[in-house]
């Protein structure tokens, strides 16, 4: 856990991303949400509270993701709203110096996106590569810095 919360632990903004509109393009993402979720900048706090974590992503516009896990073991994570944007059982690991996301969707029609999100740091920056769960090979990627 002390390599966990070296790496991760803080508070982080969405410096830049790369080839993040093409990958959701690719995952079929209805074009409003892509909107939204390309032209956002998140903000990301990373907490270790025992053997959990508390990761908080405010995404703006009064959306906030926050959500509490242990590494190796599933979770829910769903929206608040009606109807939610996203709805998803969740298992995360940490192996090799990455904090891996596979998510499934609980939705159904066109938010049923499946991804896979790692996380890594890479010198001071934090990157997090996001792709289909099913297609590793396309990848939309945002990078943070420390805030």
């Amino acid at each position: 856990m002390d390599e966990f919360e070296k790496l991760f632990s803080g508070s982080w903004v969405c410096d830049r991303d790369e080839n993040l509109r093409e990958t959701m393009e690719a995952m079929k993402m209805p074009k409003e949400e892509m909107e939204f979720f390309a032209t956002m900048k998140p903000e990301i706090k990373i907490e270790r509270k025992g053997d959990k974590i508390h990761h908080s992503t405010n995404m703006g516009k009064g959306v906030i993701h926050d959500v509490i896990y242990e590494l190796g073991k599933g979770f829910e994570s769903k929206d608040t709203n009606e109807p939610p944007l996203y709805h998803n059982k969740v298992n995360c690991r940490f192996e090799d110096g990455k904090l891996i996301f596979e998510s499934r969707s609980q939705l159904t029609g066109l938010m049923k996106i499946d991804t896979l999100v790692v996380m890594y740091r890479k010198g001071d920056e934090l990157i997090s590569d996001n792709s289909p769960l099913s297609d590793h090979s396309i990848i939309g990627r945002r990078i943070y810095r420390r805030a």
